[in-house]
């Protein structure tokens, strides 16, 4: 079973590169997308950029927008938003140590649960994972639009990849497995 939203795409290089070389606009292409979906403006991404730095350390030079600031802007234009973390470490206070948590693969479980639900009800949610799935040491937005099931098992998604410089950007699918290996465990919803 298939379901797949239609979420207007932007291209996160329709605003100009910086310093690096890179636009880090990913997460503001992402919240262009759900503003376009919801209430159907049409202001080009440059405007959401300067109304993002507006707000007080939204952005972080070097790495780029938090979740934070992406969801005050999604507020700003009349779509409700939270974000939405599903981590969890055990931090042993005994030996002052931090390992892993034997109860993080629930939180995740969850948190694919509820994204695939969330697609289902219509509602697109935006993720951090890392870029094209695959560099580790590259973190990336990206806007999750559809969901792949086989007898309720959830086998992937189709997402908007607003880095579309060297591929399409639109509609691509991420199976299960590596969803769950390369996503950082963040997520913005969108409440009605």
């Amino acid at each position: 079973m298939k379901t797949l939203l239609y979420v207007p795409f932007v291209s996160q290089y329709s605003v100009p590169r910086d310093e690096d070389g890179l636009s880090r606009a990913c997460g503001m292409a992402c919240v262009k997308k759900v503003v376009d979906f919801y209430q159907g403006e049409d202001r080009p991404l440059s405007d959401y950029m300067k109304e993002g730095k507006m707000i007080r350390d939204a952005f972080i030079p070097g790495i780029g927008w938090n979740h934070k600031g992406l969801v005050a802007i999604l507020r700003n234009h009349g779509v409700g938003a939270y974000s939405e973390e599903f981590r969890s470490v055990f931090n042993d206070i005994e030996t002052g140590t931090i390992h892993s948590s034997p109860i993080e693969a629930d939180h995740i479980d969850r948190g694919i649960r509820k994204i695939a639900s969330e697609v289902q009800h219509g509602r697109p949610v935006i993720v951090s994972g890392v870029k094209q799935w695959k560099e580790k040491d590259k973190f990336h937005d990206m806007i999750i639009l559809g969901v792949e099931s086989d007898r309720r098992v959830i086998t992937g998604f189709y997402y908007h990849d607003p880095d579309d410089e060297n591929i399409d950007g639109r509609n691509n699918f991420v199976d299960i497995k590596t969803f769950r290996d390369c996503w950082r465990k963040f997520a913005i919803f969108i409440s009605e």
